[in-house]
This record gives C-alpha cells, sequence and structure tokens, in this order.
C-alpha cells in the first residue's frame, strides 16, 4: 500500500484512460495500513475519523464493498469491515456496475454478483476488463497468435463481436479505439461503430462535460463529442480537470478554460488536479503544497507527496515516511502516523486516472495441449515431415527457401503455431551446407539430401499460466514415455523409442520437445 512518489510521475497519467462516466469508486474512506496490525487495514473517513477496520489486507471501496486478501485467496468486505462474500476465489477484480469478474484455481472469468452469485462465465478469453458503463471489454488470442477486442453485457452476450481494432472501456457512451493497420485512435459507441475517425495518435476518454483531449503529433487538444476540436493541439500535454483543463507547457504545469486560455499560467514544475475542489497541490524544490485557483500558494510547500482534496475537505499528505491528513487550510485532522495507503485510490482521487482493472484467465487445459502435440510427434513423423526427410524436402513442405537454413550449426525455425492453450515454435537442427574453397575464398553450397540431426518444438505457455508449465512437461513427458516420473525445472529427461530419441524439458513459461531420430 504504500506510494513512494507515485505522482511525481506527471506524463504518465497523460498517456492513461482517465475520466468520463458514472464510477462507483467511494472515495470517503480512505484505506491505510493498520498501525497495529501488519496484515490489517483501518478505513478513515472524510472526516479524519475510524469508519471501519479489518484484520486482513483489503482495498478501496467500490459499489459498497472492497477486494480483500485472505491467506491468499480473494473475497470481499462492507463498508463496516464484515465480510461479505467469502474469500474462496483464486482472483478478483472490484465491484462496477453491480458485478466482479472473479476466477478460480483453473477457471475462465466469471461475472459474480454482490451477493456473490454467479451470473455467467465468459470463455475462450485471454483477459477481460471491469464492466463500465454497462459493458466489459475482452481479448482473445487467435490461432494465429494474435489478439482481437470484443465487449459482452451484463448478462453475458457479446454485444461487439471480437475484431483486430484494440479498443478501451466506455464512458459518455464512446470507447476510444485504434486501428490495427494505422495505430491512429478514434472513437466507436457502443454498437461498435465508428463515430470518430481514425486520426489521432494518443488519446483519452470523453469526460463528464463530453470532451475528450487527444494527441496529434507532438502536441495535445480537446475535442468534443463530434470529434470537432474546442482547443486545437497546441500543449506538450493535457488533463481534464472539471470546467478546466490542467496543461503542461514549455516544462511547466498551468491551467487553461474551456477555450484554451489559461486560467493560471504556466509555473509549476509538478501539479495535481483541483478535483472540484478550490485547492490543487503543486510542488517546487521536492516539497508539495496547495495553491487556489488565481495560482497563489494557500498551504506552503512543505510535504513529502501530497494529494487532491477529498469531497472539497480533506488530502492526505506524507511527512517523514507518515501519511495523515490535513484540512483545507493546512491544518492536520489526522497526524502523521500511518505507513501506507492504496496507491490506486489516491491516484485516482489527484489524477482522475481510473484503475485500470482487468483479470487474467486462469483456465488452462493441459490435455488439449498434450492431445495437440500427439498430433504433431507420431512415430513416422513430426509435423509435416518424416523422420528422414530431407531438407529439400522440408524446403518443399513449409515454403522454405535453401538460404532460410542456418550456414553454422542450429536451429532453423520452420513453423509457428497454436497447441491448445499453448503456442509452438518448430526448428530443425542441423546446418545443411558444405563449404568449397576456391583460391581465397570459401562458398557455402547447400546439400539438399542433408537430414536434420533433430527437431526442437519449443511449447510456450501464456504468462498468466506460468507457474503451470511444469505441469504440460509432465503430462508430455508421461504420455510419450509410459511412465510417471516428476520433472525438475532445467534438467533434461530422455525418453528411448525404437525410430527416435525424445528430451523433455521445462523452464519458466517453456517446455522443449527435442526430438533425434535414430540411424
Amino acid at each position: 500500500m504504500k506510494r513512494k512518489n507515485l505522482f511525481l510521475l506527471l506524463g504518465v497519467v497523460c498517456l492513461c484512460s482517465c475520466g468520463g462516466g458514472s464510477d462507483s469508486i467511494n472515495t470517503s474512506l480512505i484505506p491505510v495500513k493498520s498501525p497495529t496490525n501488519e496484515s490489517g487495514v483501518v478505513y478513515l473517513n472524510d472526516k479524519g475519523k475510524v469508519a471501519a477496520e479489518t484484520e486482513f489486507s483489503a482495498s478501496y471501496f467500490s459499489d459498497g464493498l472492497a477486494r480483500a486478501h485472505f491467506d491468499r485467496m480473494v473475497g470481499y468486505v462492507n463498508t463496516k469491515g464484515k465480510v461479505a462474500i467469502d474469500a474462496r476465489f483464486y482472483n478478483g477484480l472490484q465491484f462496477s456496475d453491480g458485478l466482479a469478474w472473479v476466477t478460480y484455481e483453473n477457471s475462465y472469468p466469471i461475472a459474480i454478483n454482490k451477493s456473490g452469485k454467479e451470473q455467467f462465465t465468459l470463455e475462450d478469453v485471454r483477459q477481460v476488463n471491469q464492466f463500465s458503463e454497462g459493458l466489459a471489454v475482452f481479448t482473445r488470442s487467435a490461432e494465429d497468435g494474435s489478439t482481437t477486442y470484443g465487449a459482452v453485457n451484463k448478462s453475458g452476450k457479446t454485444v461487439i463481436a471480437p475484431q483486430a481494432n484494440e479498443f478501451r472501456r466506455f464512458s459518455q457512451g464512446k470507447a476510444a479505439c485504434r486501428n490495427s493497420d494505422t495505430h491512429k485512435w478514434g472513437y466507436m459507441d457502443k454498437s461498435g461503430k465508428v463515430v470518430i475517425n481514425f486520426q489521432f495518435d494518443e488519446v483519452l476518454d470523453f469526460n463528464e462535460n463530453g470532451m475528450a483531449c487527444v494527441k496529434l503529433g507532438d502536441n495535445w487538444g480537446v475535442i468534443n463529442a463530434k470529434g470537432e476540436y474546442v482547443i486545437n493541439p497546441r500543449f506538450s500535454r493535457i488533463w481534464p480537470d472539471g470546467d478546466w483543463f490542467m496543461i503542461y507547457e514549455n516544462g511547466k504545469v498551468g491551467w487553461c478554460d474551456k477555450k484554451g486560455t489559461y486560467t493560471i499560467n504556466p509555473q509549476f514544475s509538478t501539479a495535481l488536479l483541483f478535483n472540484g475542489s478550490d485547492l490543487a497541490p503543486v510542488m517546487e524544490d521536492r516539497k508539495w503544497g496547495y495553491v487556489n485557483k488565481k495560482g497563489l500558494v494557500e498551504i506552503p510547500y512543505q510535504f513529502e507527496e501530497a494529494t487532491s482534496f477529498i469531497n472539497n475537505k480533506v488530502a492526505v499528505v506524507e511527512m517523514g515516511d507518515q501519511f495523515g491528513m490535513i484540512d483545507k487550510k493546512g491544518k492536520y485532522i489526522v497526524n502523521p502516523q500511518y505507513k501506507g495507503v492504496d496507491n490506486w485510490l489516491l491516484r485516482y482521487i489527484s489524477t482522475g486516472e481510473k484503475p485500470d482493472d482487468y483479470i487474467l484467465s486462469r483456465f488452462f487445459d493441459v490435455e488439449k495441449s498434450v492431445n495437440a502435440l500427439k498430433t504433431l510427434i507420431t512415430d513416422s513423423g513430426i509435423d509435416r515431415v518424416s523422420y528422414g526427410s530431407t531438407v529439400a524436402e522440408i524446403c518443399d513442405k513449409y515454403d522454405l527457401k535453401e538460404n532460410s537454413f542456418a550456414k553454422r550449426t542450429g536451429n532453423t525455425t520452420l513453423h509457428t503455431g497454436s497447441l491448445g492453450s499453448s503456442s509452438y515454435t518448430l526448428a530443425a537442427y542441423g546446418m545443411p551446407w558444405r563449404t568449397e574453397r576456391k583460391g581465397w575464398y570459401s562458398n557455402y553450397v547447400f546439400v539438399p539430401n542433408y537430414r536434420p540431426e533433430a527437431y526442437v518444438m519449443e511449447i510456450t505457455v501464456p504468462f498468466q499460466h506460468t507457474e503451470k508449465t511444469y505441469m504440460l512437461a509432465n503430462e508430455i513427458y508421461k504420455e510419450f514415455s509410459g511412465s510417471e516420473t516428476f520433472l525438475n525445472a532445467g534438467e533434461n529427461y530422455t525418453i528411448e523409442k525404437p525410430d527416435r530419441t525424445l528430451e523433455v524439458s521445462f523452464k519458466d513459461s517453456k517446455v522443449t520437445v527435442r526430438v533425434k531420430p535414430k540411424a
């Protein structure tokens, strides 16, 4: 929960999705690390009083519930700090639009309601984002390894079919989307129709005023809901801040109105949003203070860290590596005494950046991957070739050129593809060339009847399943050897067959199967 130097990354905020749309994040209850319980959380209200406590790690509140970790399992607590949904999930997101995504040890993402009841399962996805305005964006991996993007509604129905164009969550009825060919950004509506053409180099979400910050070339401006410029691209960076915009120009931060006219001249090295208050945090000489809407200092520079004011009442500040709360006069209402705060919540308060929460699928079908591998490695050959195939025959089968093969001993990639839940690369090991010396020079001559010394299948497990690599390696060994032996990472395990030798090994996210034909 510690937040050291969180808000010094001002440039990062500009490239994130922020602002716009209704949200259910409760900024009135601030989770801080319990001073008496190492794993517990204390919730402070916007008066600085303790509103709830837990004995376990928990996050900020959204839709009245907070995600909590109980001994490595995920559940949810209510605003009184009591368990509302038992900790039975491997992972889970915060609630949004009344639903939260969860996973079990080996499951696809499941949507649950606030009672913990399962509503539907989203199958065959790689990841899915929180619901926003009734839709949740998901990604799938295609057979060729590419990624497609789609969206489901709160009933689990796919309302935007998977497509190559990337798009983000919805805000004010629109989602930022990027063309897969030109990589330019535009906006789509909830039917998936592009309503503002692909033309920008980067974009932010639409805010509650129906405006969005967009980047063209090196500069940022602001457009309205029709895609028309209300502020031409002229600023280095720009963020929505209520009826104003915080701007970054010539290395300094200031503010402008909806027409781009300065309201506070750029003069601060770093600043955060007013966030509906009449005071905003600014930093000079590595210390934070607060200025009013005339740009005058109201609370002197003194804090190591500071947030925007919460509900125009209190702000969280850091002094001497401990966190407390101040009022708008700079007076402490909670003395610095807490060692940690919720990073995402304070970032949201001070930058408008919503937590871009997503959950990865936990489903990994080991059996399907092994069965797919068995169809590639048979008694008579591997993939498209027999174990006695020459490199000339291999070139014909895989549509390769002679110069595709290495002129030094090594692997030559023949094919890549999908293997159930995994992807694989098939390579031939060897050097089908001989050297002929002509005077002072040597030439490489291709040997078409050369047979590879070995074939190497490298299987890559998706990163969210890295810890299951050993399961796949053990099942592969068991399937091809007929016996069960527990494999250790980094070690080779040999399987002797009448016509070939197989070696199985695994490390990190990769399983390697090396097949060496016998003479």
